[in-house]
């Protein structure tokens, strides 16, 4: 009976372990490149990610980063997900550049469901080798000196075509549903082509999201050698509380930015004291919400309670497969989780999470440890993550 109980709760284990990404290799559809360098004129960049350990309904999910080291910030440029099954070894990803890119520096990150496996970072570089003359240095220069822009929950135009702002700020409230971008510029050849992107900074948990994004081309009035383009974005529902960023960029490079935020931007959780009233009872809850879970042996009750973008990221068959073990287990949860647990340190993440973990005697000199991971939405902790896992008392 032992023997049995020891192999049915070494399966809850296998819902936590990940494969491992060998390496990562790229090449384009011309020529192999060995030092990751491609010319901007790169019609697609392939990824040959080789795999081991995969299993079976394993997911794979790829992203192709832009990054912009002055700001610190990365862009997601495309994002593709694919089911795996044990025989696979290699697998392939092509990124095709239907829009042209500036040089710069760029990545591919691997995830398994929300689990950062690898990365490696490429480079686009110009074939030209033109040196710039002072002319071209001296108008980059003007281009970045004037180009301003200004937020505001609505514009008024006269009929000479000036405008006004109004609630010009750089936050605003949830319900603000309208937000406008003013794009004032000069000297930008008529014509030019130009790109506007709307980005989710980051509110702690989603990180460097890119909400909108259009393109158009710059156009003055009556022969004028300035311009103002006013954009504007409307979200039908309350804004997400955190920190955004408006950008302007001419042929593909950053102009211009402007940083805002939204509704109760609060410091990060691992800037403030956790009570120990409150790490004890956020493990009573989620405690509560797995029992109810086994009981009724359906995971819904479980991630109700967890954030919507968390849900999203996982592969919920995947896990309703490993909870089969559980629900199978024999295990009396009852009278485990009935128990005082231990309560191990409290682990502040780089992303404002905290993950708490308890440890309960459990029956059958097994203990169980159970561990959640949550992230303060407004005035509420909610799920992010979770294991159930039991330990070797030996």
């Amino acid at each position: 009976m032992k023997c049995k109980l020891i192999f049915i709760l070494t399966l809850l284990v296998t819902i936590l372990r990940a494969y491992e990404v060998k390496s990562i290799n790229f090449n384009s559809s011309s020529q192999s490149i060995s030092n990751s360098s491609f010319p901007t004129n790169t019609s697609n960049i392939d990824a040959l990610i080789d795999l081991k350990g995969v299993e079976d309904n394993d997911t794979i999910t790829v992203f192709w980063i832009s990054r912009d080291r002055l700001s610190n910030i990365d862009n997601i440029l495309a994002k593709t997900s694919q089911i795996l099954n044990p025989s696979t070894k290699k697998i392939n990803f092509t990124y095709r550049i239907n829009d042209s890119l500036p040089k710069g520096d760029y990545a591919i990150e691997v995830f398994e469901n929300s689990k950062k496996l690898a990365q490696k970072e490429f480079k686009l570089y110009s074939k030209d080798k033109i040196e710039p003359s002072k002319t071209s240095k001296k108008s980059t220069t003007n281009l970045l000196d004037i180009s301003k822009i200004s937020l505001a929950t609505g514009v008024k135009r006269d009929l000479y075509g000036k405008i006004t702002l109004i609630g010009e700020g750089n936050h605003f409230k949830n319900e603000q549903h309208t937000i406008y971008a003013i794009i004032y510029f000069e000297n930008i050849k008529e014509d030019t082509p130009f790109s506007i992107e709307w980005v989710f900074l980051g509110d702690g948990y989603i990180q460097n999201r890119t909400i909108y994004k259009s393109i158009g081309k710059i156009h003055y009035i009556n022969g004028s050698r300035k311009g103002v383009y006013v954009a504007n974005i409307t979200f039908p529902e309350d804004w997400r509380s955190g920190t955004y960023q408006f950008i302007f960029k001419v042929k593909g490079n950053i102009v211009s930015r402007k940083k805002f935020t939204i509704g109760d931007v609060q410091k990060s959780p691992k800037n403030q004291v956790i009570e120990s009233s409150l790490q004890k009872k956020l493990i009573k809850e989620l405690a509560s919400w797995m029992l109810e879970t086994i009981k009724l042996r359906d995971i819904r009750p479980l991630y109700e309670h967890s954030l919507h973008g968390w849900r999203d990221r996982h592969n919920w068959k995947r896990v309703k497969k490993g909870f089969e073990a559980i629900f199978n287990s024999g295990l009396k949860w009852k009278e485990i989780f009935m128990q005082n647990p231990k309560l191990r340190p409290i682990e502040y993440l780089g992303n404002g999470a905290i993950r708490l973990q308890a440890i309960y005697p459990g029956i059958d000199s097994v203990d169980i440890l159970l561990e959640g991971t949550f992230f303060k939405e407004g005035n509420e902790w909610r799920l992010f993550g979770f294991a159930l896992e039991p330990l070797d008392n030996q």
